[in-house]
Parts: structure tokens; C-alpha cells; sequence
């Protein structure tokens, strides 16, 4: 599990598939931007069944909030299979808990999950242009808009995405450990071994 101030990241228990099934399928939660797919349910639970929705290419997990509610999903796939890279993306499912900073606070602790458990050089966010509300998410965690891909999706209007990149070396994974090598070289010092 990854725990946030208000937030937490858990694989997908059994007891959560009835609620998020209805959640996947309804259509007004996902908005303008997010794609329209109706699932069967029969593949969604054989899914589960077989890997819980994590793979070494994909996987998925819940948002749950601190009274252990499920209120959205986060979700990472290779979506190019030689980079070493992953896509991320999420949905909050109702609107009550949009605008809270749950979505913010869900992509940093994932991202950093992301690059401290992986080899990874680089995680994409790819948004619809029009969707300030994702792009602004983007932003406040360190991820700079690195291109437009135009005529990609033709549904919900939307004719171009944003394409948007967080680097290791710009992520607080990085940071953390960049700090913990500076540590490891002083630890001698600081306990009055001197390299000579």
C-alpha cells in the first residue's frame, strides 16, 4: 500500500469489484476526456482473477480516501515497449471528491512509488487538450508538457493530446536518493573517520 496525507494506493481487493465495475461503467463520472468503453464483466472479474489487474505491463489500483472509501483509480501501462518508460493516468469517480487534491496527491505518491521501485527513466501523462484540470495535476508535480500529438482521438471532440514528461532526475525519488548517497559519503566524516 502507499500511503499519502489523505490518500492511500492499494491493489484492487475482491469486496472492491461490484462498486468499481459500476464505477468503470458509469459514463457521466469519466467526463469529456476520458475514453468511453463498456467492459463485460465477465472479462473484468476473469482479469482480476487471473493477475488482480497487475502485470509487468499494466496494472491498477485504487484511490481509497482516509475512511478507506474508494474514490477513483490510478493506473500505469508500458505504452511503448522499448522505452524505459511508463504512462500514467486516473480517474476520481465522483464529482464530490474532485477538487480536493486527491488526484495531486495520488499521482506524487505513485510517481515516486513508480521510479524508487522501477528502472525507470521517465513517466508520461498524456491529456486532452482542454482538460486544465489534468494538466494543472501535471504541472504540480514536476511534469512539463513535451509535445502535442494532433488527430489521435476522435471521440468527445477531442482531436489532440498533450503529451507531458516527468524525468527521473527531476522526481523527488531522485532527490531522496541523491540525498541518501551525499550521506553514505559523509557518514566516515561525520563519525570522525577521515579516508585517507
Amino acid at each position: 500500500m502507499i500511503i499519502g496525507n489523505n490518500i492511500k494506493i492499494r491493489a484492487i481487493k475482491e469486496k472492491d469489484l461490484d462498486d468499481l465495475f459500476s464505477s468503470l461503467g458509469d459514463f457521466e463520472s469519466k467526463g469529456q476526456f476520458l475514453p468511453i468503453e463498456i467492459q463485460s464483466e465477465v472479462n473484468f472479474r476473469k482479469e482480476y482473477e487471473v493477475n488482480g489487474f497487475i502485470t509487468e505491463k499494466a496494472s491498477r489500483y485504487v484511490l481509497v480516501s482516509n475512511t478507506d472509501e474508494v474514490i477513483g483509480l490510478i493506473w500505469a501501462f508500458m505504452s511503448v515497449p522499448y522505452f524505459d518508460a511508463l504512462e500514467i493516468g486516473y480517474q476520481i469517480f465522483d464529482e464530490k471528491n474532485r477538487n480536493k487534491g486527491y488526484a495531486t496527491e495520488a499521482v506524487n505518491v505513485f510517481v515516486n512509488h513508480l521510479f524508487e521501485s522501477k528502472q525507470l527513466n521517465r513517466i508520461e501523462i498524456r491529456i486532452a487538450v482542454g482538460n486544465l484540470a489534468s494538466e494543472k495535476i501535471a504541472q504540480k508535480n514536476g511534469f512539463t508538457m513535451r509535445g502535442l500529438i494532433e488527430k489521435l482521438l476522435i471521440q468527445k471532440a477531442c482531436t489532440m493530446i498533450c503529451t507531458y514528461i516527468l524525468n527521473y532526475a527531476q522526481s523527488g525519488a531522485a532527490n531522496k536518493r541523491i540525498n541518501s548517497d551525499n550521506l553514505l559519503r559523509c557518514a566516515p566524516q561525520i563519525s570522525g573517520y577521515a579516508r585517507r
